[in-house]
């Protein structure tokens, strides 16, 4: 009911968001990009670039994304070729990153 009032307002927002193809790439690029990140967590920022670890970066939050992260990848249904390889890398980060780590720990992506 609310909503009828609101769109005309919300609607002109838009123009200041990104584009699908921005917002992938900026998502995606630790998880794909494997000459410019190493295995396991990565933070970034909203443009996909390294990021500060905050306090609420904690092994905790880190654990739980990884098993998180394991447990949606595990009910992807099977793929062939270069996405299955993908599939089985990120499900191999995420048990390793699951593991204590010797670095800092983030949430922002996962290679």
């Amino acid at each position: 009911m609310l909503l009828p009032l609101l769109l005309p307002l919300l609607l002109p927002l838009q123009w200041l968001g990104r584009s699908i193809e921005d917002c992938g790439e900026a998502m995606c690029a630790p998880v794909f990009d494997t000459g410019k990140y190493k295995p396991g967590f990565h933070d970034v920022n909203q443009d996909g670039a390294p990021a500060a670890v905050t306090s609420g970066h904690t092994p905790e939050a880190r654990e739980f994304i990884a098993k998180h992260t394991a447990e949606v990848l595990a009910r992807c249904p099977p793929t062939t070729g270069k996405a299955a390889a993908a599939g089985a890398a990120a499900a191999a980060a995420a048990a390793a990153a699951a593991a204590p780590a010797t670095g800092g720990a983030g949430t922002g992506g996962m290679s």
